[in-house]
Formats: C-alpha cells, structure tokens, sequence
C-alpha cells in the first residue's frame, strides 16, 4: 500500500478491492481451461478498455458496458489511490468521457 496506513484501514481497502475485483470478474469468460488459469485482471481490463474504445468509434455502447466501465473506473480510483499508479484510470475515465458526451444534455 501507498505510504502508512492503519492496519483496520488497510484491511477495510483491501477488502474493497478484492470485493470489486470479485464483482468485475464475473463477467470474464473463458474459452478454455488454458486461458482461464493464465488469467490475468490486470490484461483483462487492458483488452477490455481496447474493446470499448473499437465499440466507441464504430457505434454506440450498450448500457450494461457503461455500468461495467464505471465499475471498473471505481475500482482503478481505489488501486490509483492506495497501491500503484495504474493509467488504466486515465483509460477509463477518458471512456467514461466519451460515452457522456454521446448521451443527450439534460438541456437539449
């Protein structure tokens, strides 16, 4: 973890984290066994970013993607935050960007 923290408070993130990552990997499929033990969270969220990008330029996002993705930006904020310096938050947030601008202003 980044700098001292309280051992309770420490917990209390961790436990945070392994929540959301538990959450966010539901949604992981795997198309063999293989695949599924060379699981990695990290790649995962890399591909998956690249995805929504393609989706983003070529159309329009369903809403369950933009769910997932604010998810996943929450859980970036927290790692940003608490462990490493990850640009997957950047990644996410710029996404997030993205599919707001698509959606109609509330004073259109």
């Amino acid at each position: 973890m980044n700098g001292s923290v309280a051992l309770e408070d420490g917990l209390e993130i961790v436990s945070a984290v392994k929540e959301k990552v538990d959450l966010l990997s539901q949604k992981v499929k795997f198309a063999s066994e293989k695949e599924e033990n060379s699981y990695n969270f990290s790649n995962f969220l890399y591909s998956y970013c690249k995805r929504a990008e393609s989706i983003i330029k070529n159309g329009k996002l369903p809403p369950s993607d933009k769910e997932y993705i604010s998810k996943i930006f929450e859980y970036t904020k927290l790692v940003d935050r608490h462990f490493e310096k990850t640009d997957l938050l950047t990644k996410f947030a710029a996404l997030i960007q993205n599919f707001q601008a698509e959606e109609p202003s509330e004073n259109s």
